[in-house]
């Protein structure tokens, strides 16, 4: 895995099989749910990620 584009992420099982469920649902792959999930967090939230090509994500910008 290249670990440069992605990383493990810990879930309790129920969690994942909710996110699972609503993937099959929405008709998109978990990795696809999880991005759709978070990014409509942040545009709720009016939370603006900051990205540097070179660095990790820095913290959200409310």
């Amino acid at each position: 895995m290249n670990q440069k584009k992605w990383r493990s992420i810990l879930v309790p099982v129920d969690v994942y099989k909710g996110i699972k469920a609503v993937a099959a649902l929405e008709q998109r792959k978990i990795s696809g749910q999880l991005r759709h999930m978070f990014h409509r967090y942040l545009e709720m939230e009016g939370i603006e990620l900051q990205r540097d090509e070179d660095k990790e994500d820095t913290a959200p910008q409310s």
